[in-house]
């Protein structure tokens, strides 16, 4: 449950002093929530569990001529081969901060590609309580691609404008 958007590995021998920023580079990420029925009240801050950008990885494609237990063996394989740690590594995850009205903001984001994740609930949301009892009434899921950076400083921003959450 907790965040992990920023990760930056540091050795310090013995008696050194190091300096290391941590994020400060990324662009901030701003966007406005919004229900297909627009007829229905809701306290985004407060019904929302899980509202992350999270890395887009590449698709893994284990070779075609495999059977499905073949298949499985090659997967587990790769996530257990330094290639396949290095990218679970590589993964991050950002929390929207979501206001009652839908608005929200990631900031610190590196360039890349992103899926943008939020489920909606029909009541608040009791982080006590385990998930399956709530019920969703409406999500997203959007791919975001933040650009690399330039020396224009208003770049470091990127408005998603309106997303509309498609009830279910």
């Amino acid at each position: 449950g907790i965040p992990f958007g920023h990760q930056t590995p540091v050795h310090i021998e013995p008696g050194q002093t190091l300096q290391v920023q941590v994020g400060g580079t990324g662009c901030l990420i701003q966007g406005r929530l919004v229900l297909s029925d627009p007829n229905r009240k809701v306290d985004w801050s407060t019904q929302t569990w899980s509202a992350d950008l999270f890395t887009k990885f590449p698709r893994i494609e284990p070779p075609r001529d495999l059977d499905a237990s073949q298949r499985q063996e090659w997967l587990r394989d790769f996530w257990q081969s330094d290639k396949g740690r290095a990218l679970s590594r590589s993964g991050r995850s950002f929390p929207l901060e979501i206001k009652p009205d839908g608005s929200f903001t990631v900031e610190d984001v590196p360039p890349g590609a992103y899926e943008l994740r939020v489920t909606l609930y029909g009541t608040p949301v009791d982080r006590t309580i385990p998930m399956p009892a709530y019920r969703p009434i409406a999500s997203i899921s959007q791919d975001i691609t933040v650009p690399e950076p330039s020396e224009d400083p208003s770049t470091q921003s990127l408005d998603l404008g309106t997303l509309t959450l498609c009830a279910q």
